[in-house]
C-alpha cells in the first residue's frame, strides 16, 4: 500500500461512497403451504436472493450446525468486496459473484469449475439469479449478462440502460422473465460532477425476456429504488418496495400497476425490501430513526398491521415456521440496528481531502488498536412476530456493536485502495458499506440464521417455546471475521456464506 494511491482514491468522493413453475406447479396467493414458494418455478435449491420468487428465505431442508465452522473455505486472493448472496443449483454447485465483476462456479467440495470476468462492461455489486441453465447478472454499466451455467460462457449480453446503481440490486428471474432496476435517465448532478457514482440511485424497473434479452416493459416508480428486490406469489404479479417504504404491485406480462400502497413520504429512507407469503406482503422501512414493519393484503394493498421496532430496520424479513411457535403458524423474523459507519481514515479524507498521510495513517492504526475510542455503541436485535397478526413471538437483543465500521472494513480498506489506484483491481469497491445485518433465512427445523456487521452468523431457535431466547442454549454463532451484506444460501445439508471480504465459507452436514 502507498499513501499516494490512498490520497488519490480517498480524495475522490466516488471512492467513498415465483410465477407458474417450470413443471407447471404454482403457488396461489392464499395458499398457506410455505414450502410451495421454496419449490415453485425452479429446479435449483437457491436460484436467487432469499431462495425463491416470494423471497421468503425459507428452505425445506434442515441445515448443518455452524458452531464447528465451515467444511471448506475459499480465500479470495483478489480481496474483492462481495455483496452478492451465493446461488446454488440442483447439483449443489455454488455460484459466487464479486463487486469487481468476477463470477465463480464451485463444486460442492470447493473446486473452482469456471470463472468469468465482466471486463469493460462494469462492476457487479448486485445479486444475479439462476434460471433454465443460465446465470443472469446486471452490471453498473447497464448490461444484463446471460452466462451458461455449465461453461461460464456468454449466451448473450445486452445494454438496457446507461447505468445501474452501485447499491445491491437483486435480479428476479422466473418464467422466462427477468426483472431488475436501473438508472435511466442518468442524474444531471452526476453528469456535471456534483454527485458521485455511489450516490446514484435506481429510478426505473425493467423487464426482459430471459431467452434473448429483448425488452418487455419499463416502469417508473414514485421515488428512487435502493437494493431493489422484486417478489412474486406465483400468480403473474410481482411486488417491490421503493427506498421510502412505498409498495407497488405490477402485472408481470406488461408492467401494468395494479396498486400502490405503503409509505408515501418520499423523504424517508430504508434499504429494506418486500416479501410475499400467504396472501400478504411484508415491508420494512424507517420513519425518522426507527424501523417500521408493515403488512398488507396482497390483493388489495390494504394495511393489515404494523409494528414500530425501536431500532433502524434496513433488511427484509424471512417468513416461515419458527422453532417454538405454534404448529402451522408462520412467523416473520428480521434483524434491526444502526448501520455501521465508515472507517476512521475514510471519514477523515471525506471531510479533509488535504490531510497529509503522516497524520491520517497513525489515526487509522489507532482506530484498529482501540476501536471503542473512535465509535459509539450501536444497539441491535433479532425479532420475530406472528405473520398473521403481528403479535410479538420473541425479541433477542444482541450485544451492542462498538466499532467505527463493520468487521473487516478498516482492515481491508488500504489494500483495496492500492489495488484500485495501481490498476490491478480497478473495478473493485474500497468499501462494502453493509447494513447492520443481512437478510435472515430459515431452515425446515425452524432455525433462523442472521449474519451481522460484527462478522458473526447467528443461529437462533426458541426450543422451549417460552418466548425468551436463552443465549447459552438457543443461540449458536460462528465468526468469519468480516461483516455481511449478502444473505446466506441454503440447500440439502449445505449452508453457504459470503461475507463482505475473505471469500466463501461453506458448511456441510
Amino acid at each position: 500500500w502507498t499513501f499516494a494511491a490512498a490520497l488519490v482514491v480517498l480524495g475522490c468522493p466516488e471512492a467513498l461512497e415465483a410465477f407458474e413453475g417450470d413443471d407447471g406447479s404454482s403457488c396461489s396467493p392464499g395458499r398457506a403451504d410455505t414450502d410451495c414458494h421454496a419449490r415453485a418455478g425452479s429446479a435449483y435449491f437457491w436460484p436467487m436472493q432469499k431462495g425463491n420468487a416470494a423471497r421468503t428465505g425459507l428452505s425445506p431442508y434442515a441445515m448443518p450446525s455452524i458452531s464447528q465452522g465451515p467444511s471448506w473455505h475459499w480465500q479470495d486472493d483478489h480481496n474483492d468486496v462481495i455483496r452478492s448472496t451465493p446461488l446454488i443449483d440442483g447439483e449443489l454447485n455454488v455460484y459466487l459473484t464479486t463487486v469487481a465483476g468476477r463470477i465463480y462456479k464451485f463444486s460442492p467440495e470447493g473446486k473452482i469449475l469456471w470463472t468469468y470476468d465482466s471486463g469493460d462492461r462494469g462492476s457487479i455489486p448486485g445479486v444475479p439469479a439462476l434460471l433454465d441453465g443460465v446465470l443472469f447478472a446486471l452490471t453498473t454499466s447497464g448490461f444484463v449478462l446471460a452466462l451458461d451455467m455449465d461453461s461460464g460462457s456468454e449466451r448473450w449480453a445486452v445494454q438496457v440502460a446507461p447505468r445501474s446503481g452501485f447499491d445491491t440490486p437483486c435480479m428476479f428471474a422466473a418464467n422466462n422473465t427477468l426483472v431488475f432496476a436501473v438508472v435511466d435517465p442518468v442524474p444531471a448532478l452526476f453528469q456535471v460532477g456534483a454527485q458521485s457514482e455511489r450516490e446514484i440511485k435506481s429510478n426505473k424497473v425493467v423487464a426482459l425476456s430471459a431467452a434473448d434479452g429483448s425488452l418487455r416493459w419499463r416502469f417508473t416508480p414514485d421515488t428512487f429504488l435502493f437494493n431493489f428486490q422484486a417478489a412474486s406469489p406465483g400468480d403473474g404479479t410481482l411486488v417491490f418496495q421503493d427506498q421510502a417504504g412505498g409498495l407497488y404491485r405490477l402485472a408481470v406480462d406488461d408492467g401494468r400497476k395494479i396498486w400502490r400502497a405503503g409509505r408515501l413520504e418520499r423523504a424517508e429512507f430504508s434499504t429494506g425490501a418486500s416479501v410475499v407469503h400467504d396472501g400478504m406482503v411484508f415491508a420494512v422501512s424507517n420513519v425518522a430513526d426507527t424501523g417500521l414493519l408493515h403488512a398488507y393484503d396482497l390483493e388489495t394493498g390494504e394495511l393489515l398491521w404494523q409494528q414500530t421496532l425501536g431500532h433502524p430496520a434496513n433488511q427484509a424479513v424471512a417468513v416461515g415456521h419458527l422453532a417454538g411457535s405454534p404448529e402451522g403458524e408462520a412467523s416473520v423474523v428480521l434483524g434491526i440496528g444502526d448501520n455501521p459507519g465508515l472507517p476512521i481514515i475514510a471519514r477523515l479524507y471525506q471531510q479533509m481531502h488535504w490531510l497529509p498521510g503522516f497524520v491520517a495513517y497513525p489515526l487509522h492504526l489507532m482506530s484498529l488498536a482501540f476501536p471503542k475510542l473512535f465509535s459509539k455503541k450501536q444497539p441491535r436485535a433479532i425479532v420475530a412476530f406472528s405473520a398473521r397478526t403481528g403479535a410479538l413471538r420473541w425479541w433477542y437483543e444482541l450485544e451492542a456493536f462498538h466499532y467505527p465500521a463493520a468487521a473487516g472494513e478498516s482492515e481491508r480498506l488500504l489494500d483495496r485502495l492500492a489495488a484500485m489506484g495501481n490498476g490491478t483491481n480497478p473495478k473493485n469497491d474500497p468499501l462494502c458499506l453493509p447494513d447492520s445485518c443481512a437478510q435472515p433465512v430459515l431452515d425446515s427445523a425452524g432455525t433462523v440464521f442472521v449474519p451481522f456487521q460484527d462478522g458473526k452468523i447467528y443461529a437462533i431457535r426458541d426450543d422451549d417455546a417460552d418466548g425468551i431466547i436463552n443465549p447459552a442454549t438457543e443461540v449458536s454463532t460462528f465468526d468469519v471475521g468480516d461483516g455481511f451484506q449478502a444473505s446466506l444460501a441454503l440447500a440439502p445439508g449445505l449452508l453457504a456464506a459470503a461475507p463482505c471480504g475473505g471469500g466463501l465459507h461453506v458448511f456441510r452436514s
